[in-house]
């Protein structure tokens, strides 16, 4: 997409662990580690200084509602005007997104 729109931004995915199919691409990055590590924010916060243009920031971890809220304490900052911050698989007054062959969420559970 930052192709597509002829920008310079850059895009991070963090993951606790490694996965085999990624698309490879000279401004995607793959780091492993723990989305709310201090170690891995640190190397969030020198790429985003690194980088000119828009940042996007997707939190597809862990979806219960403290962690959720410790990764938009760390990561909101990298997020400027014309950036992007994407909760995945969130929940929306209680109804989470549907997706084939899961179980909906018992009525009342809530990730944020």
């Amino acid at each position: 997409m930052l192709d597509l729109i002829g920008s310079t931004g850059r895009v991070i995915t963090i993951d606790i662990k490694e996965g085999d199919g990624r698309p490879e691409h000279t401004r995607i990055e793959y780091f492993l580690g723990s989305s709310v590590e201090p170690r891995t924010i640190e190397h969030v916060e020198l790429a985003v200084r690194q980088t000119n243009g828009p940042i996007m920031v997707t939190l597809d971890s862990l979806h219960n509602r403290n962690h959720v809220a410790a990764e938009l304490a760390a990561y909101h900052r990298f997020v400027s005007p014309g950036s992007y911050l994407i909760v995945e698989d969130s929940e929306i007054n209680g109804h989470p997104v549907y997706y084939r062959g899961r179980q909906r969420a018992e009525q009342g559970s809530r990730t944020v």
